[in-house]
């Protein structure tokens, strides 16, 4: 490790002098920042938000492929593939079969198949636009109107219509049945699918809102209409109401920012500079997003919840920042305990007048705060800098915005928001009104009022108190036995917990609670637990002229109504027995290619069309290249949620397998987000423990301490065992959204280790204790305040009880105190336990004497002088607050 300390010694004296051009030039520095923001600024216009719900879908997962294989085959290359659906019941919730219901959900199927619209000179309407899906709808049409008259019962899910099998488990659920014949008596729900293939979507959802008026002419039903459009409406809709609260944390945090800001001299009092330090990170999320816009990276809604973070995120840097400034002056205040100590000024008078220049102050005070900031900037961009390789695009996306956003709001710390601290410096120098900039106050730097003084010297007793108790505490063996036996607990219960992480990601998640998806999912839900399709696509068929092809593919057939929860033959709809049929009627028993174009246009076989693609010039030779390729479904049911489904999906691909000759390829809806839930397991580990790594390698960088570098990842990992065990009680499941929350969760973590073991390993204290110390003195207070205003930061997320909102918050609470304790318990007792030689610097940091206007001190690198172990005693020590 003889390398690495100059990593941190570096970045200091690369900060000072950061910080003493700054000082001297802030106006400039402003100037040539707002310049740059405003272009910045300009590309926001190209901003763009992507709301396709299969960018939750990894890229490379199978499912992606056998999506398009059903896409080719519904010719989907020539338009877009629009998907609607209707899930209808009686409003008295009961059966849709009796007369008057019947006629009802009949005339609106009607009514709706029949339902035109114009717009800018174009006409929709569904039947000319839903080749070859036109006859989806028809089962549920024709049992409805043959069922009063029909004297043969009907069986689910095919009944025989005038001795013609029809399919009617794709469009009616909640069957009830007779106990001894089983012949369907009623039925409770109905879903009604529009399937169209179109270049103009917008004309489509027109078309749907005019379904939606229909509504009100059938009094005895309910219906509850959705679409694809309307899932990237919902998907959109939980992005634009989410953002305007953004301001509302901007609003809480000016509060408590401007009350943390007050000093009881009013002089030091920094009201627009704590206004200015939120900004900051909105300024910062803005510029960055322009860049982003400019480069082609489409918006997810999801990053909405990465604002909120990056605004906590930019806050506690300017915490931090006006600390290291006040201690600038706090270290001159009285006669320092340690004589050995050497202070970058001549001056050791009290005196504000006397004090160094603002840029010296400006370079102590970035050198002081940067690299402190820089460790946890640096954690935290690597944390979501993990997920930029995910193959997920919305995590992915989330990532990038994330990290870009974090990067911004570092390079604007360190420099506007130092420039504004320096031209704050150059106000206080002139004693000028911390509120009214150019009135000047008078000379007395006490309170005014008695009360106010006296409030102030409570806060600051209090303050040296209650790090004194800690720091008692982390002494006491008795509190270390104590400590050892909770942390077990907390490590056990923590890791029991986990034991119940499940994954799955439900469209659900992505709609707010007011939605209208939340009821329709319920009731498709209830619905597909009694029957759901699985399609079987064929794109290579074997020479079915051959009877050993044929059975081979029958045996296929039989393998996919015996897979798991499958529900058997009599769900299965496969054109080959009715061909086969249709042969024997029209010719001889050997079976042909010439004949099927004509089964495809006989009455009662057409709506084969839609499951059959052929060559007509091919079949009229008999050739095997007259079937192109064709399609069966078969039924399954019993499964609903997607973590339930992975046995199943990968029970259907190993059939498939069997038969990669043919080409079989097999295709449900839900196949989509069952791939992302067998998958996110891995990914979530992977990027987690690389996280991880990177924290540890970044921690070592600024922290050449292996002990102390051990202290700060396991403190890391602990504090996240426990975030992600509360977080399973709470009931988040395992899905991209709470990936990106655990993601962030790895680097807010390091903000409450980090800062303590940093700045005990800079410490010139030469015991455990008064490293402590000095930790303490140094980020306990801003810690903190840190903590504080992350929570108001996220608090408005309460408003929108939303899944996505629910789990950042959750997240960022419970490490936040999970976080604090490990860096104001844990760590302090960890550290007090070691011996002196173990930890912190063998040497201690000078830096050396200059004159009053330290005009040599970007030549030389200082590490700042800081509070002795016995400063805090000193009464001369200036208020905290």
């Amino acid at each position: 490790f003889s390398m690495l300390p100059d990593v941190e010694k570096h970045l200091t004296r690369l900060f000072y002098k950061l910080g003493w051009k700054i000082g001297q030039y802030p106006l400039w520095t402003m100037a040539i920042i707002a310049v740059g923001t405003i272009t910045l600024f300009c590309g926001l216009i190209k901003l763009e938000q992507s709301t396709d719900i299969r960018d939750f879908v990894p890229e490379d997962a199978q499912s992606r492929i056998e999506t398009k294989v059903a896409e080719r085959f519904a010719r989907v290359d020539k338009g877009s593939f629009y998907s609607i659906q209707i899930v209808v019941y009686a409003k008295d919730g009961g059966s849709l079969l009796r007369t008057n219901h019947s006629e009802q959900l009949q005339g609106f199927l009607d009514t709706a198949m029949d339902l035109t619209v114009e717009n800018d000179g174009q006409t929709f309407a569904y039947k000319a636009n839903c080749r070859p899906y036109c006859l989806v709808n028809e089962p549920l049409a024709a049992f409805l109107k043959v069922f009063p008259v029909m004297e043969e019962p009907f069986h689910y899910p095919q009944a025989l219509v005038y001795g013609t099998p029809v399919y009617i488990g794709n469009n009616v659920f909640e069957v009830t049945k007779n106990n001894v014949t089983g012949a369907i008596e009623g039925f409770g729900l109905a879903v009604i699918r529009f399937l169209v293939i179109v270049d103009n979507t917008k004309i489509v959802m027109q078309w749907e809102e005019k379904i939606r008026e229909l509504y009100k002419d059938y009094e005895l039903l309910d219906l509850i209409l959705w679409s694809d459009g309307l899932l990237a409406e919902e998907i959109d809709r939980l992005g634009y109401t989410t953002a305007p609260l953004i301001g509302l944390s901007v609003l809480l945090l000016i509060s408590f920012f401007l009350v943390t800001s007050l000093r009881a001299d009013s002089v030091r009092s920094k009201p627009w500079e704590a206004l200015i330090g939120i900004l900051i990170p909105v300024i910062a999320i803005g510029a960055s997003f322009g860049v982003l816009a400019v480069c082609g990276i489409k918006m997810q809604p999801i990053i909405v919840a990465t604002l909120f973070l990056v605004l906590s995120v930019g806050t506690d840097d300017a915490f931090i920042m006006m600390r290291a400034w006040d201690r600038t002056i706090d270290h001159r205040r009285g006669p320092p305990k340690d004589s050995t100590a050497s202070h970058c000024s001549t001056s050791t008078s009290s005196s504000l007048e006397e004090m160094p220049s603002i840029a010296e102050r400006t370079a102590e005070m970035l050198a002081e705060s940067g690299s402190s900031i820089a460790i946890t900037s640096l954690t935290n961009l690597l944390s979501f800098g993990v997920g930029i390789i995910s193959s997920t695009p919305a995590i992915r996306a989330l990532c990038i915005y994330s990290t870009a956003a974090i990067f911004a709001c570092f390079v604007y710390q360190i420099t506007l928001y130092t420039a504004v601290i320096a031209l704050s410096g150059r106000r206080e120098s002139k004693r000028l009104s911390s509120i009214w900039c150019c009135i000047k106050t008078g000379k007395n730097k006490s309170p005014s009022s008695a009360t106010i003084k006296s409030l102030f010297r409570f806060a600051n007793l209090a303050h040296d108190a209650f790090f004194e108790l800690i720091i008692k505490l982390s002494k006491s063996s008795v509190m270390k036995i104590a400590l050892c036996f909770i942390m077990v607990a907390y490590w056990i219960g923590s890791c029991y917990s986990l034991s119940f992480l499940r994954s799955d990601l439900t469209v659900n998640k992505l709609a707010l609670p007011d939605s209208v998806l939340i009821k329709f999912q319920e009731r498709l839900e209830r619905a597909q637990s009694e029957m759901q399709i699985l399609s079987i696509f064929v794109t290579k068929p074997s020479d079915m002229r051959q009877d050993e092809n044929r059975e081979r593919t029958k045996i296929m057939v039989e393998e996919f109504e015996h897979a798991m929860f499958s529900y058997g033959k009599n769900s299965t709809m496969f054109w080959l027995a009715d061909y086969e049929e249709f042969i024997t009627m029209m010719s001889d028993d050997a079976f042909t290619y010439t004949e099927l174009p004509s089964f495809l246009e006989t009455p009662g076989y057409t709506h084969w069309k839609a499951f059959v693609h052929i060559h007509e010039k091919e079949c009229a030779k008999d050739s095997p290249a007259c079937l192109d390729s064709f399609l069966l479904n078969t039924g399954f049911n019993s499964v609903v949620r997607y973590y339930e489904r992975v046995p199943q999906l990968e029970n259907w691909r190993a059939i498939a397998a069997n038969y990669s000759d043919m080409g079989v390829v097999p295709f449900n809806e839900n196949s989509l987000f069952t791939d992302q839930s067998s998958s996110i397991a891995f990914t979530v580990e992977s990027s987690l423990l690389a996280a991880l790594a990177f924290m540890a390698v970044s921690c070592l960088l600024f922290i050449p301490s292996l002990s102390l570098v051990f202290f700060a990842i396991v403190s890391i990992a602990s504090v996240n065992i426990g975030v992600f065990g509360v977080l399973v009680l709470c009931g988040v499941e395992l899905d991209p959204l709470s990936m990106a929350a655990m993601l962030m969760s790895v680097g807010f973590s390091v903000d409450y280790t980090a800062h303590i073991t940093y700045h005990y390993y800079k410490s010139e204290e030469h015991t455990p204790e008064g490293k402590l110390r000095f930790a303490l003195s140094a980020i306990g207070w801003p810690m903190i305040q840190c903590a504080l205003s992350t929570i108001l930061a996220v608090s408005p997320l309460l408003l929108k009880p939303s899944y996505i909102a629910h789990v950042f918050f959750e997240t960022v609470v419970f490490v936040i105190f999970i976080g604090v304790f490990h860096g104001l318990i844990f760590i302090p007792a960890l550290l007090l336990s070691l011996p002196q030689d173990c930890t912190g610097k063998k040497t201690p940091s000078t830096c050396s004497t200059r004159s009053s206007t330290c005009g040599d001190a970007p030549e030389k690198p200082a590490i700042m002088p800081s509070l002795s172990a016995a400063s805090l005693q000193d009464p001369a020590i200036s208020l905290k607050l």
